[in-house]
């Protein structure tokens, strides 16, 4: 039998997302949820690996289906999966995941259109808040933690890439340099337009406007319009609504 999570504050502790991660989910919060062996879901026939019982999917009681958009494949050589964990609470969410390692973990809230690739390594967590529009974007992440808040606006290909192709080694010591575990953290009610990368240790405050085409890394203040490569305040004191 499958770990009895029913509600998001103890999916969230379970597959080790921080707990205050809920404020970005409040319409999740009160939605009953309904967990099962990833092996045991549709999602994962044909393909030629093994996940074992700690793998999960989570689904709302409501919203059975919810998965349904989602394609898994394999990505390298792995064919054995262990603490794996996708929560999709909104059946709009039509979305390529690549897994290519072990304890990676996936939330999409409800409410959210999302759209894209995902690539997982690295042990990643990819968190995405409720009400959240995601416009065939690409995360290829490593060793990182990614939040993205509710009322997000993501444009189409954007690009969230922490992916590395092995260890940077420092010449003078012969240590490798990329050791340490990044972070990307996007508040709630932000809008990234088309084409924006954003790169690891980022930090977009709520309700910021980033222009298309920007490059995204360090802190953005809250309520304000950046631009550029890479991204700086162009403007302070601002906020945006959805097109109607």
């Amino acid at each position: 039998m499958a770990t009895p999570i029913k509600s998001l504050e103890p999916m969230l502790r379970y597959a080790g997302f921080r707990p205050d991660l809920a404020r970005f989910a409040p319409v999740s919060r009160e939605r009953p949820l309904h967990t099962l062996r990833l092996r045991e879901s549709p999602l994962v026939q044909g393909l030629n690996a093994e996940f074992a019982d700690n793998c999960l999917l989570t689904v709302p009681e409501d919203a059975l289906d919810a998965a349904d958009g989602l394609k898994l494949t394999l990505q390298g050589a792995k064919r054995r999966f262990e603490e794996l964990h996708l929560a999709v609470l909104d059946p709009r969410a039509q979305l390529t995941v690549a897994l290519a390692d072990d304890h990676c973990k996936l939330l999409i809230g409800s409410g959210c259109v999302v759209r894209g690739h995902v690539l997982l390594s690295g042990r990643s967590r990819l968190f995405i808040g409720d009400n959240t529009t995601v416009a065939a974007s690409r995360f290829y992440l490593s060793r990182v933690d990614v939040q993205i808040g509710d009322d997000a606006q993501i444009s189409e290909d954007c690009l969230f890439d922490t992916s590395e192709p092995g260890a940077v080694i420092d010449r003078a010591s012969g240590e490798p340099i990329n050791t340490e575990r990044r972070r990307i953290q996007v508040d709630r009610h932000v809008w990234l337009g088309r084409r924006v990368i954003v790169l690891p240790d980022t930090r977009i405050g709520t309700g910021t406007l980033v222009e298309p085409g920007s490059v995204v890394r360090g802190e953005l203040p809250a309520q304000v319009m950046a631009g550029g490569s890479p991204a700086t305040v162009l403007r302070e004191g601002v906020d945006w609504s959805r097109r109607r």
